[in-house]
């Protein structure tokens, strides 16, 4: 949409090829770090099911659950800027989307 920021994800968790929470919980836990983007589908109920068991687990692990528009605001200072393409938390591509 014009004038909105474009997010994109660091973490794939492949769940729409998989369509199995042990898998789609293991993708997310292979890339995961500071600062994530993970990428999850809600129209499967293999991937709901995952984000049941994942959302505890991460966050005994101290990871925090936030919107995109917080993270981004966390780790740079300031909110998702208009016409901004972040491919994560910190990383900003100097296009236009």
């Amino acid at each position: 949409a014009v004038g909105k920021p474009c997010i994109l994800w660091d973490v794939d968790s492949m769940d729409w090829s998989s369509r199995n929470v042990e898998a789609i919980k293991n993708a997310v836990y292979q890339e995961i770090g500071d600062g994530s983007i993970i990428l999850m589908h809600d129209r499967f109920e293999e991937s709901v099911e995952a984000c049941r068991q994942l959302f505890p687990e991460l966050i005994a692990q101290g990871y925090q659950l936030v919107t995109c528009r917080q993270l981004i605001a966390a780790k740079s200072g300031k909110a998702p800027e208009s016409g901004t393409q972040y491919l994560d938390a910190e990383t900003i591509k100097n296009e236009t989307t």
